[in-house]
C-alpha cells in the first residue's frame, strides 16, 4: 500500500502510483503525468501560444494550475457569474469540481495541474470530464467568439 501527502492529509492507496510516463499530444500543446494515485494526480503541461483547451467541468475532481513561465487567462463560470484570471509565473488557481472553466495560452506557457476530490469522493478518475466546445487555436477574440456562441454571449 502506497503512502502520500497532500494539503496535510495522508493518502492509502491499494494501487501503486505511476509517475513521470504518461505524454499525451493536445491541440493546445502537451500534458505529462507527473504523479497519479487515487485520489491525486499531478500534470506538466507545455502549452503552445494562442491555443485553448476545451470548455469543460469536471465531475468529481478540483483542478489547481500553477504557472511555471508564460502568461495564461482561465476563464470559469459560477452560474452566471464569469471570472476571468490571468496567471503569470508563480501564480496558482483553484477551480472546483463541477465548475466550467477553459484556458488560454496569451504566450507559450509551462504549468502544472493538479487534481484532488473536492466533494469527499473515495477515488478520481480522467473519465469524469464533461466536455462542451473543443480545445483549439485561434486569436483571443477567436476563442471568446467560440464560448460566447455557445452561451449567447455578444460582449464580453
Amino acid at each position: 500500500m502506497s503512502e502520500y501527502k497532500y494539503f496535510g492529509e495522508t493518502y492509502n492507496d491499494v494501487d501503486e502510483p505511476k509517475s513521470g510516463h504518461d505524454e499525451e499530444e493536445k491541440i493546445w500543446g502537451t500534458t505529462r503525468v507527473v504523479f497519479a494515485a487515487q485520489r491525486y494526480s499531478k500534470h506538466y503541461l507545455v502549452v503552445k501560444a494562442n491555443s485553448y483547451c476545451s470548455l469543460h467541468y469536471h465531475e468529481r475532481r478540483a483542478n489547481d494550475f500553477e504557472l511555471i513561465s508564460g502568461k495564461v487567462e482561465v476563464i470559469s463560470f459560477y452560474g452566471p457569474q464569469i471570472k476571468k484570471s490571468v496567471l503569470t509565473a508563480g501564480n496558482l488557481l483553484t477551480i472546483p469540481s463541477l465548475v466550467p472553466h477553459i484556458f488560454f495560452a496569451h504566450e507559450d506557457s509551462i504549468m502544472t495541474e493538479e487534481y484532488h476530490s473536492d466533494r469527499g469522493h473515495d477515488a478520481i478518475h480522467e473519465s469524469d470530464i464533461v466536455r462542451i466546445i473543443n480545445g483549439g487555436k485561434d486569436t483571443y477574440e477567436g476563442m471568446l467568439k467560440a464560448v460566447g456562441n455557445l452561451f449567447a454571449f455578444s460582449d464580453w
